[in-house]
């Protein structure tokens, strides 16, 4: 009889000593969900930074494009040259390549973090294109 008290005993003792030790690992849980939420609140925060650095850049790039155009095109107006066809094709392919950089960008906003790198390459190699295209066609106006 002594065996069978002793023996319950130590289940009792042993069930207790579990239970103890499994509540812990629900708070574990909370913390790890709390750690989570904060890790992707702060990839959230710094991918809404560098869309912002990159979309301050690029519109400051934007702006000098468009001024450089502007100039130019009131050059044209001041004087009564013509550009000529190639020059005019040109220019016109210049504020297409402005124009689809300034929608993208107006768009920056709309993507998530799974479209962010791909359009970043995108756009700053569209961005590359557009400023070789503004420095060529200005080289060549020289």
């Amino acid at each position: 009889m002594k065996r069978i008290t002793i023996y319950a005993l130590l289940i009792l003792m042993i069930g207790s000593v579990s239970a103890c030790k499994q509540k812990p690992k629900k708070d574990d849980n909370n913390d790890v969900k709390q750690e989570m939420k904060d890790v992707t609140q702060s990839m959230n925060q710094t991918l809404e930074q560098k869309k912002a650095d990159l979309k301050s850049k690029a519109q400051e790039l934007l702006d000098q494009t468009n001024q450089k155009i502007d100039q130019l095109k009131a050059k044209m107006d001041n004087q009564s040259d013509k550009l000529s066809e190639d020059k005019e094709e040109a220019l016109k392919k210049l504020e297409t390549q402005r124009d689809k950089l300034q929608s993208d960008l107006d768009q920056l906003n709309d993507k998530t973090k799974e479209q962010w790198e791909e359009f970043k390459t995108q756009f700053n190699q569209d961005m590359n294109n557009l400023n070789q295209s503004v420095k060529e066609f200005f080289d060549n106006d020289k």
